[in-house]
Formats: structure tokens, C-alpha cells, sequence
């Protein structure tokens, strides 16, 4: 997928690193896209690549914590992994935090939040696209 799109955006040559899994880069691969995407799919698979013995009835995920869990749109992003993995009518849980979870339009139009009806400054952030302009703890 990752190479259809470059391809459709005109990227002939690129350049990435490689990490295990404790984040630190071990490689760069560069050159012809297809064929450096494919060295560095190669060159991270024993870190990465994770073979399973079966489908499952029950996955538990999480996104890994902030800020990958702050808000249920960056949360479910999490979820295409379980799919990979849950059997035909299996149950996915996601465990989030979503501190900041975004602006629910109620019946006429008022903006509320779990905790309060939004004021002025969160009314500018939503229509900014910015849902939340809590700080982590």
C-alpha cells in the first residue's frame, strides 16, 4: 500500500531507517523505491514480523499511550493491527485513556464535552480542528 501511494504521488527515491524494537535505528536503506522499501521490510522483519499460531476470539490493544491514545480518532488507528489477528465474529477492546475527546454536537447545535458545554476558546479550536487544547499531566 505504502508503495502504491508514492508511486501515485510521483516518488521514485527515498531514503528510511530502520529500528528495532527499543527504537534505535540499526540501518538506512536508499535507492529505487520499491526495491529500498523492500530491503528495509527485510532488514526489519526479525524485529517486527510476529508469527502467530491461530486467529483469536478475544484481542485486547492499546495505541500505546500519549499521545497515541489521547482522542478516539488517533486511538482507533490501533485497531487495523487486531483485525490482522481477531477470528470471523471475534471481539476487539480497545483500552484508551481519550482525555480529550472531542466535541459532541448535541440536538440544536450546541457543542458539549463529557465534563461541560464548550466555551468560546473550544469552539475556535474545533472549528480549527484542534478538539483538545488540554496539556498532558
Amino acid at each position: 500500500m505504502a508503495v502504491r501511494i508514492a508511486r501515485t504521488v510521483g516518488i521514485d527515491f527515498i531514503l528510511n531507517t530502520v529500528q528495532d524494537r527499543s527504537g534505535v535505528f540499526f540501518s538506512a536503506v536508499a535507492g529505487e523505491l520499491e526495491a529500498a522499501h523492500e530491503k528495509g521490510i527485510e532488514l526489519g522483519r526479525p524485529y517486527w514480523e510476529l508469527v502467530l499460531p491461530r486467529r483469536y476470539d478475544v484481542v485486547i490493544i492499546t495505541p500505546g499511550g500519549y499521545s497515541r491514545d489521547i482522542d478516539l480518532h488517533q486511538a482507533q488507528k490501533s485497531v487495523s493491527t487486531a483485525e490482522m489477528v481477531i477470528a470471523p465474529g471475534g471481539i476487539i477492546v480497545l483500552v484508551a485513556e481519550c482525555r480529550c475527546p472531542g466535541p459532541v454536537t448535541a440536538p440544536g447545535g450546541q457543542l458539549y464535552t463529557p465534563d461541560r458545554k464548550i466555551g468560546a476558546e473550544h469552539e475556535s479550536h474545533r472549528k480549527a480542528g484542534r478538539l483538545c487544547s488540554r496539556k498532558p499531566p
